[in-house]
């Protein structure tokens, strides 16, 4: 199973997971696809979600490709 994660409109600090809840899932054996910049504001670069085993994706392919997709926005 795929989980996505999208970046949060403009006005929102927060993000759906931390990559130490990636990081949970991927020992799961769930794939976690991550908006480039989606934890940004909450202090969580992209660097440490790939560092979890999360792989970056463009908005478009997360949302065409997951199974379950995460937001705090619609």
């Amino acid at each position: 199973m795929t989980i996505g994660l999208l970046k949060e409109p403009p006005h929102e600090t927060r993000v759906s997971l931390l990559p130490d809840a990636v990081a949970v899932l991927v020992k799961k054996n769930l794939q976690v696809v991550v908006e480039p910049g989606a934890g940004d504001k909450s202090f969580a670069v992209d660097e440490e979600y790939e560092k979890v085993g999360a792989k970056l994706l463009p908005r478009n392919e997360i949302i065409g490709t997951s199974q379950i997709i995460l937001t705090i926005h619609k």
